[in-house]
């Protein structure tokens, strides 16, 4: 059984501000769950403190219960911490396709919940036929349950169903689950990736260590959405 985790950073709009550009999309594939879930655990341990007295570290923690990691409360040099301290033994890799708002059809921007399953279901369709993931076997995706309106969420399993099993033939079995995001780490490490692929996207400031994680096969070559765009 391959185990996928999606989360996503941004929005599918259509304003024009730099910052509003670009929507991103992660899948973290965990090919070792006790590997990553210890690193997790031992930096939420090790850091609590220092993860505590963030300027939003509030959002990460319940009184002096920690809830989970957020991307978007911690520090330029925390997120690069967090990230060398879970890359290690091999335990999952990250694909991500960036989508370029300026480039969307306006039937996507007026159709999100339908846009985002669509363009999901085109990653997965590419990485399982190019081998980055395994074919012919069962999947069970885990997906953050504010992603989408509740009636969505079977039209996310038809899509893929429809054409990761019947028309491409490529996987065997799919199961869908939708969490509270809380309670499933390896939905918040999804997030962390997508916030990290985003923030870099308005600042540059993570190339480095990002394409170092890709060198050493934690990071997926990027995938971009819609793919005729002239940029």
């Amino acid at each position: 059984m391959e185990l996928l985790y999606i989360d996503e950073s941004g929005s599918m709009n259509n304003i024009t501000d730099k910052d509003k550009n670009y929507f991103v999309i992660t899948v973290l594939h965990v090919k070792n769950k006790n590997s990553l879930k210890n690193s997790f655990n031992r930096f939420i341990r090790k850091n609590k403190e220092k993860l505590k007295s963030l300027p939003n570290g509030n959002k990460m923690f319940d009184g002096d219960k920690f809830k989970e990691i957020k991307g978007s409360a911690l520090t330029p040099d925390i997120k690069k911490e967090f990230l060398n301290y879970i890359c290690i033994n091999n335990s999952f890799k990250v694909f991500y396709v960036i989508i370029h708002n300026n480039f969307l059809k306006e039937s996507l921007l007026k159709n999100k919940e339908v846009g985002f399953n669509f363009i999901l279901e085109k990653l997965l369709t590419y990485k399982i036929k190019n081998n980055f993931l395994p074919r012919d076997t069962n999947y069970h995706i885990h997906l953050d349950n504010r992603n989408l309106r509740t009636g969505m969420r079977d039209t996310l399993r038809s899509f893929l169903i429809r054409t990761l099993i019947i028309e491409d033939e490529l996987i065997e079995e799919l199961e869908l689950t939708y969490h509270d995001s809380e309670k499933v780490k390896f939905i918040q490490v999804a997030d962390f990736f997508a916030n990290l692929l985003y923030s870099n996207l308005m600042t540059n400031n993570y190339n480095e260590v990002l394409n170092q994680k890709v060198r050493e096969g934690y990071i997926s070559h990027e995938y971009n959405f819609p793919y005729n765009r002239e940029d």
